[in-house]
């Protein structure tokens, strides 16, 4: 049973943050194509560039964040060996939408695990992936 703010005998402030909100502190949401919930959160994305005439795609990393899908868990640590379209919103520090990068055909280069307070996520330190390219939606 998920707990909620109205769950009888528990007060929702004194819930853990990660509890509350496990994606609390993240700048970019890591979504599978057409849907509406986020399989991951990440501080920091980088190598969202395009090398030369833009046929080049370099290595895209996500870094500190936390994957609470299971589907993209097994696909993060190498599980699943599947190319994986993937779409990135960028967060403002208020936490409202910025901006969405949709990313094509992406597969797993390195993984690296950090630790997570939840024991129903998996923490990324880093996931490299290649692609296939990418565009701004």
């Amino acid at each position: 049973m998920p707990i909620t703010p109205s769950h009888p005998g528990i007060r929702f402030k004194e819930l853990p943050t990660w509890l509350r909100d496990p994606y609390e502190g993240c700048r970019f949401l890591v979504y599978s194509p057409g849907s509406q919930v986020p399989v991951a959160g990440v501080r920091r994305v980088r190598g969202l560039r395009r090398a030369g005439e833009g046929t080049c795609y370099g290595v895209l990393s996500l870094e500190s964040g936390v994957a609470r899908d299971v589907d993209f868990a097994r696909f993060a640590s190498g599980i699943d060996d599947v190319r994986r379209d993937l779409v990135i919103e960028a967060l403002d520090e208020s936490s409202g939408f910025l901006l969405r990068y949709k990313v094509f055909r992406s597969w797993v280069l390195r993984f690296h695990a950090s630790p997570s307070p939840d024991a129903g996520a998996l923490g990324i330190a880093r996931l490299e992936l290649e692609n296939d390219g990418w565009e701004r939606a």
